[in-house]
């Protein structure tokens, strides 16, 4: 939970821009020092002679904390941005669009990553492929992404990434439980989902809960430890909550990792072989059919960086593949 205190001058005794092992630093700026992890100061590197912004004289990163305090921090000027707001939060509406002269002062800039319910398509349960429809149209996928502080999202592949495209299989505003008892039948079932033990996760669990009880399913939660993970396969789950990550801007390299060791894997290996156009119209057509048909994941959510900025701050540049606002290019008024 940092936020960042942004000047156009800090004052500081820290040594010159050197790493532990003699070398320079290769980014714009270079960290000057750390105290303890509760204040870092990063100043501008005078060996960098790359294309990125470096505005700020100095950056100064401190521990402060969250939610209204941190609000209030930056609204009397002792703070520029702060990165843990989440989408639903009062000041997301507040300042989500410019208004009365003033730009806009909040973003919240998509991750290339979805969170899914990754499905044991093989045994038990939702090894039957309409039980995983039935389970994509009963979610709850607005309250269970304000629970993750997400976008909302039921799309595999994720918003800005080569191949996602803005169609509707699923619901993104509520349940549809006509279709979701249609493809459940009258028997139902018990499946055990494997989450994560962050209170926003138990919040998770128990929307999936009552939203599976809908169609018949009898859902046991078994906490992991720690935040989402990237895992797709636990021992003893029918679902898995993970957080997917496209390892780099590719739509074939993300289902990888989504998929895990799920259906469509075997498609995956036919990509391998094309261009990157041919590959990314590919996978854009594997998207829908697994969606459409089997159903191996059932995506809720786009996480996001939140990022909040005090009044001062009168432009920035958002870098698209680090995400989120580079602090280098923000300019004081």
């Amino acid at each position: 939970m940092y936020g960042g205190v942004i000047g156009r001058r800090v004052r500081s005794s820290f040594p010159g821009p050197l790493r532990e092992n003699g070398e320079a630093p290769a980014g714009p700026y270079y960290l000057s020092g750390n105290l303890g992890g509760v204040v870092a100061v990063l100043r501008r590197n005078p060996n960098y002679h790359g294309s990125r912004p470096r505005l700020l004289s100095a950056i100064v990163y401190r521990e402060q904390p969250q939610g209204s305090r941190a609000v209030a921090d930056i609204e009397a000027g002792n703070a520029d941005q702060d990165p843990s707001l989440a989408p639903g939060a009062a000041v997301a509406r507040e300042f989500s669009q410019p208004a009365a002269g003033h730009p806009r002062r909040y973003f919240a800039t998509p991750l290339l990553a979805t969170d899914e319910l990754a499905f044991d398509t093989k045994h038990g349960l939702f090894a039957d492929a309409r039980m995983r429809q039935a389970v994509n149209y009963a979610l709850d996928r607005p309250a269970l992404a304000t629970a993750l502080g997400d976008l909302v999202a039921a799309n595999y592949l994720p918003p800005g990434l080569p191949g996602s495209l803005a169609r509707r299989v699923y619901p993104l505003d509520g349940p549809d439980l006509a279709r979701a008892r249609a493809r459940a039948g009258p028997h139902g079932g018990h499946a055990v989902l494997a989450i994560c033990s962050d209170p926003g996760c138990t919040k998770l669990g128990q929307i999936i809960r009552a939203d599976l009880a809908c169609i018949g399913i009898r859902l046991q939660l078994r906490p992991y430890a720690g935040a989402i993970g990237s895992a797709t396969t636990m021992s003893g789950a029918d679902i898995v909550l993970a957080r997917a990550v496209a390892p780099y801007p590719d739509p074939a390299a993300f289902f990888k990792t989504a998929l895990g060791g799920g259906s469509g894997q075997d498609s995956l290996a036919k990509l391998s072989g094309l261009d990157r156009d041919q590959r990314v119209s590919s996978a854009s057509q594997l998207e829908l059919q697994l969606m459409r048909g089997p159903a191996p994941l059932a995506a809720i959510g786009t996480p996001v960086i939140p990022e909040f900025f005090s009044a001062r701050v009168r432009c920035h540049v958002f870098q698209p593949l680090e995400f989120g606002a580079d602090l280098g290019s923000f300019c004081l008024g």
